[in-house]
């Protein structure tokens, strides 16, 4: 009689697992399809639906913070277009904290976003803005300047050009260095 309980508990125990994967690999599906949606409605420029979308879906999935990572990106995108510049900031902070360590582009959003609502850190922008030089590739992918990195993940269009010119404007004192090549790369590329 205990041997059947056992096998049974053990057996319920399998059956309860499956069940709580199949959910969740259903739930992950789910949250892709609506993260495709929401870059559609990106293309289109429908920013405001956007943030409602994903107000609902992160309420939704409070389970899966990888799920949530690109919810937060592509709200914090549409915040930066609506010109919601501390709602955007938030929003990168927390797919940043999630998963943006290789996610150049995050890191340089942060650094712009704190660059448009005047913040005094410099360091901190300086910091952000040489993360995402070096986490694409450093001083061996200025090769490309010009080259904008617009697909699906990167919904800021992020360009070199940019992040080089952005370094210059806060890392004078911090990188001089640095700076000083930016400037030149910058310069050949006028």
């Amino acid at each position: 009689m205990k041997a059947n309980i056992k096998y049974f508990l053990a057996l319920g125990v399998i059956i309860w697992a499956l069940i709580a994967w199949i959910y969740r690999d259903w739930q992950q599906k789910k949250t892709q399809d609506d993260i495709t949606y929401l870059e559609k409605l990106y293309k289109t420029k429908e920013f405001r639906t956007i943030v409602k979308s994903t107000d609902e879906l992160i309420s939704r999935d409070k389970i899966s913070l990888s799920n949530n990572f690109g919810l937060h990106y592509i709200r914090g995108a549409a915040y930066y277009k609506l010109g919601e510049f501390s709602k955007s900031l938030s929003d990168i902070n927390i797919a940043i904290d999630i998963n943006g360590k290789d996610d150049y582009f995050l890191y340089y959003m942060r650094a712009k976003l704190n660059d448009e609502l005047k913040s005094k850190d410099t360091a901190c922008i300086c910091s952000n803005v040489t993360q995402a030089i070096n986490v694409k590739g450093g001083i061996i992918s200025y090769k490309n300047l010009k080259f904008n990195y617009m697909d699906t993940s990167n919904l800021f269009d992020v360009n070199y050009i940019d992040m080089l010119k952005l370094r210059v404007k806060y890392c004078a004192d911090l990188m001089p260095d640095y700076v000083k090549l930016d400037k030149e790369l910058l310069e050949k590329n006028e």
